[in-house]
């Protein structure tokens, strides 16, 4: 699922070398520089919800009692280019992108061209290919609905091999009377793992007893009614386990006839039916804005256990799951209102970040850290501090640690969507060792960004940007050393 709702910076390199149209491919360009971040800056970005607003304020309750400014006399990093590419024009935003690191150590990122797949495979020095996911016997997803919108929301690749490539696509028909189809699952089939089609009960209106009765399942001794809202696909490529988040709408029948409603969260680890809720709140009424558990993301141990995060009425939940796909302990629930999270590791720990909503239009980050090992979830979110001034909204946080052992936190600075892309570099406790690095330039509006550590010790940073005509998908490899 994609969360719907970068200050500029004077560089001190060429970059116009290496710029071209869309649809061009670049050749790799090599290019030291330090970029140091400009102090001037966009603020007028605007929040994705209306709920953003009503959570002003909330971030710092969330927060560690860390200091919110870094040192004044930090050095910004000295980055080399290794190599930057503009692949394609027409990347979807909704889609987003979706990255897995292959066993070669080459990057595998899935986006969408409008509603078709895609997977660009990319490794050192901006060598790869775009390749198209297999779509075998998938008549759904081939044929646009009639009478209906699709919302393609995310590619997640699964297998890559040679120019065969294989994902689970996520996506949803809305049509005028309301009906919807929602479906997570193989791109290559129709048989998918989660599929809902038909009208949510909150707008099935004036339903008679009978028409009711219809909508409810019996299992076992209880009548129950189900239905999915959103759904959202992962893989480990390494094992090839694939499973699926999701949130919905259960009611259940008691035995004075009243209904018993709850908004869940369920993960989907295997057949159609193998659906676990892992979350759940009661409502006392179902309305069109009943709070669903969006956004969800998580992350696979090496035990095959899971971390597990979602926004949730203005609140970032966060758990574990056993490698049973069974929850472990509780979950720690974080107040205010937060964009996508993004969950990565960092060696034996496993790093959640976000950002929180501070006012109208403007971000600041946080993050979590939490050992796979005891798997005990702190208290408080700590902030995130990337420079010495904080004066710009930052948002869409992708924490990466790269060959060397160094952290680095990509981020948005500036309006959300149309901001600058940095790179800064922290220690353990998310705090600055030096000033941030730019990966894009002034005349650059990127939207989102993924990191991905490359063997040679640089960072992959894949990124969609608002091009001069369709948003384009960019690739750029830095090599990077933080002055001491």
């Amino acid at each position: 699922m994609v969360d719907a709702g970068v200050a500029p910076a004077r560089n001190t390199c060429p970059m116009g070398l290496v710029r071209l149209t869309a649809l061009l491919l670049l050749g790799t360009t090599v290019c030291c520089c330090s970029r140091p971040k400009s102090g001037n800056g966009q603020q007028s970005a605007q929040a994705n919800s209306s709920a953003a607003s009503s959570v002003i304020g909330s971030a710092a309750a969330v927060a560690s009692s860390a200091p919110s400014v870094a040192p004044k006399d930090l050095e910004p990093p000295v980055c080399k280019i290794q190599s930057k590419k503009v692949w394609t024009a027409g990347a979807s935003k909704l889609a987003g992108l979706t990255e897995a690191i292959l066993p070669d150590g080459r990057a595998a990122v899935g986006f969408a061209v409008g509603n078709m797949p895609s997977v660009l495979v990319v490794g050192a020095d901006a060598q790869g290919a775009l390749l198209k996911v297999s779509l075998g016997q998938s008549k759904r997803l081939v044929t646009q609905p009639k009478g209906g919108t699709r919302y393609l929301y995310r590619v997640t690749p699964v297998k890559v091999q040679g120019d065969s490539v294989s994902a689970f696509v996520d996506y949803e028909d809305k049509y005028k009377d309301k009906r919807r189809t929602v479906v997570c699952g193989p791109s290559d089939t129709d048989a998918t793992r989660v599929l809902f089609d038909g009208i949510h009960y909150a707008d099935q209106k004036d339903l008679t007893p009978e028409q009711q009765s219809k909508l409810f399942k019996v299992e076992g001794t209880t009548a129950i009614y189900s239905e999915v809202h959103t759904c959202r696909s992962f893989a480990h490529v390494e094992t090839g386990e694939t499973w699926i988040l999701g949130s919905g709408l259960q009611g259940k029948k008691q035995p004075d006839g009243t209904i018993k409603w709850n908004t869940t969260f369920f993960v989907n680890a295997g057949s159609p039916s193998n659906d676990k809720h892992i979350h759940t709140t009661e409502l006392k009424t179902v309305t069109t804005n009943t709070p669903d558990y969006e956004v969800p993301v998580s992350y696979r141990a090496k035990d095959g256990s899971l971390l597990v995060a979602a926004r949730h009425a203005n609140h970032l939940i966060v758990g574990f799951l056993d490698s049973s796909k069974s929850v472990r302990g509780e979950f720690a629930s974080y107040a205010g209102f937060p964009t996508l999270p993004d969950i990565a590791p960092d060696g034996d720990d496993v790093v959640l970040s976000t950002s929180f909503a501070k006012g109208r239009g403007d971000f600041g980050l946080r993050a979590l850290r939490v050992s796979s090992k005891d798997q005990k979830l702190p208290k408080q979110l700590r902030i995130v501090v990337t420079d010495q001034e904080q004066k710009e909204s930052e948002t869409d946080p992708a924490f990466v640690r790269d060959a060397k052992g160094q952290h680095w936190m990509a981020h948005i600075e500036g309006e959300r969507g149309k901001g600058q892309l940095s790179l800064s570099p922290l220690n353990s406790e998310f705090r600055a060792i030096g000033r941030s690095y730019t990966v894009t330039e002034e005349n650059e509006q990127a939207t989102v960004a993924r990191v991905i550590p490359m063997r040679d010790k640089g960072i992959m940073v894949v990124f969609l940007r608002n091009g001069e005509k369709s948003t384009e998908l960019v690739s750029e490899e830095v090599h990077c050393e933080v002055k001491k």
